[in-house]
């Protein structure tokens, strides 16, 4: 009875860390939005060739900006799992905006793929024998497996944006380990296939 109680009272906490996991990586990628925006008024105010790129950034400043907003004020409500019930929440696009939204959310995602490989591609750089490449290799594939886990909130954002159902939502976010395994092993041979010598 009392290991019962204790594994019925361990899963909401593996929910609730699972929900902030998520929802960290998607404010540090919100920010990554957010903050450059002093360097894209000043690219932007000293070329005109480029001043269209601050209306751009600014639209895209509004958008990350309400969409944090949301995602914290969800995670305050407590539903879990948070990722599909949060997706799930904000699939309502008119069709013709669907490509555009689904477009959006798949680009956060890859962003975390993409500074997933390019971070091991930092860590690796310097290692100049094969087996401290692998060494670090093998040690990054914990960062990147939780990188991609982070980014799970994003693929689901863009399966539902697309006009994805509950049903896909739900299988994708059964088989998320796999997707997150892939992406942490790219990340992991990103270098070797990068820096063949």
């Amino acid at each position: 009875m009392v290991a019962r109680s204790v594994g019925v009272s361990v899963v909401p906490t593996l929910q609730k860390a699972e929900a902030t996991i998520g929802a960290i990586f998607a404010f540090l990628v919100g920010f990554d939005v957010l903050v450059p925006g002093r360097d894209v008024v000043y690219v932007a105010r000293g070329s005109a060739d480029i001043a269209w790129l601050f209306p751009i950034w600014l639209v895209g400043v509004l958008l990350e900006g309400a969409f944090l907003w949301k995602l914290k004020t969800a995670l305050e409500v407590g539903h879990y799992p948070f990722a599909p019930w949060f997706a799930l929440q904000l699939r309502r696009w008119p069709l013709l905006l669907r490509p555009i939204v689904a477009g959006w959310w798949t680009l956060h995602f890859l962003l975390g793929t993409v500074a997933s490989m390019f971070l091991e591609n930092l860590i690796v750089a310097d290692a100049v024998t094969w087996d401290v490449r692998v060494l670090r290799c093998l040690i990054f594939v914990g960062v990147g497996l939780t990188i991609a886990y982070s980014a799970n909130l994003y693929a689901l954002l863009a399966i539902t944006a697309s006009g994805g159902g509950e049903r896909i939502v739900r299988q994708v976010w059964r088989w998320r380990i796999v997707l997150d395994i892939s992406v942490a092993i790219a990340a992991a041979c990103c270098p070797f296939l990068v820096r063949v010598k």
